[in-house]
């Protein structure tokens, strides 16, 4: 019955264990994704400031790097300058979300494959004052490493809670069946029947 008893509560312990590490990890990485966007957003509105000084759109490469990527785009959807590639081999990106949303209301973001880098990216735009509209973007790529240096702790975390799930049901399955394996005495004896430390008031 003891080892029945620890086995139930070791794999309640561990089902909670992994329950609790999977809902961590998807507040974290919504909360990461959170936070891209703000930071993608605050990148956006530095270099749309910057530019204004600019005297050439492909100036943007001193502000593009391998985790963010710069498109320049005209009001009617042509590409103008690209961080990542080649403008004149790129379609026309009117129809792109983020851009359909800057057009209408001065800002816009998304999240989608790439199709000109094949890459899951998020995208943020906004107007400039000269009606050009500027997009930054970085690779999910970027986020999953990041997000996979922690899947390590989480594991170390559920070894560490798989352990004092283990050491807490042998514990508590002791102290639960102790009155049981007492009973015998206490049937020879009526103090001992009596002591509510002993034996279970239903026993009793």
């Amino acid at each position: 019955m003891e080892e029945k008893i620890s086995l139930n509560l070791f794999y309640m312990g561990l089902i909670s264990a992994i329950l609790a590490a999977l809902c961590s990890g998807f507040a974290f990485f919504n909360a990461f994704r959170t936070q891209v966007r703000e930071d993608l957003q605050q990148q956006a509105q530095l270099i749309a400031s910057a530019y204004e000084e600019l005297d050439d759109p492909e100036q943007l490469s001193l502000f593009s790097s391998d985790e963010l990527r710069i498109t320049l785009i005209e009001s009617d959807g042509t590409v103008l300058y690209e961080s990542a590639a080649d403008p004149r081999s790129m379609e026309n990106h009117l129809d792109r979300p983020e851009v359909q949303s800057a057009l209408n209301s001065g800002s816009g973001s998304s999240r989608r494959t790439s199709d000109t880098l094949g890459t899951e990216d998020y995208y943020y735009a906004m107007v400039l004052p000269s009606g050009e509209i500027l997009r930054v973007a970085c690779s999910a790529s970027n986020i999953y490493q990041i997000y996979g240096t922690a899947v390590p702790y989480l594991v170390v975390a559920i070894c560490i809670l798989m352990v004092m799930a283990v050491v807490f049901a042998v514990l508590l399955t002791r102290r639960l069946v102790e009155p049981i394996k007492k009973l015998p005495e206490s049937l020879d004896d009526p103090e001992l029947a009596s002591d509510s430390k002993r034996v279970y008031p239903e026993l009793r």
